[in-house]
């Protein structure tokens, strides 16, 4: 399954196609002029471990297919280049585009059990400046699991910072938060 999704997001992140076309000797290469689409029916579908930024989401709540049936696809498309070629409009994101984006994207994450406890056990809403440096083992034992491995991308994800003080590896993390017993 990692493997398929890895495969997928270098077919779509693809810049270039390579290919022979018939009775050609040689391959030729194209730049890549594709947008891909989908349709979900679930509302939490994101599960990108390394970022969600190939995906852009257009919540829908109806279509009026009357609409649909009458539209001159050619048109659109035709409409689509000349605003492209017009404007110059760019094909990337600026840094706060993506920021944005992620933030639009996040209530379409499907969460796995150690980011919900990463959420669940540190104060993300304290100030940086209150941050200290935790080891590795230290937060695996916190969030109980056996294995530092997956914490990294998530705690690297929440703006943590991976670093090494002496022998021992571990992040600059918020406090953990303080259970409150009645």
């Amino acid at each position: 399954m990692k493997r398929d999704l890895s495969k997928l997001k270098a077919f779509t992140t693809e810049q270039n196609d390579e290919f022979r076309r018939p009775y050609a000797i040689k391959t030729v290469i194209y730049p890549r002029k594709t947008s891909f689409y989908a349709t979900v029916n679930n509302d939490d579908f994101l599960k990108d471990e390394t970022g969600n930024r190939r995906y852009l989401i257009i919540p829908v709540k109806e279509i009026d297919f009357n609409i649909i049936d009458n539209l001159d696809i050619e048109s659109l498309w035709g409409e689509v280049m000349h605003i492209k070629e017009e404007n110059k409009v760019k094909h990337y994101l600026e840094s706060e585009e993506l920021e944005l984006l992620n933030n639009s994207n996040e209530e379409f994450k499907i969460y796995n059990s150690v980011e919900i406890s990463i959420d669940r056990e540190f104060n993300w809403e304290i100030d940086k400046s209150h941050w200290k440096f935790k080891p590795s083992m230290e937060i695996a034992s916190i969030l109980n699991v056996n294995s530092t491995k997956g914490i990294k991308t998530c705690l690297l994800n929440k703006g943590a910072k991976y670093t090494k003080r002496g022998t021992k590896r571990g992040y600059v993390t918020p406090p953990y938060k303080v259970p409150i017993n009645f």
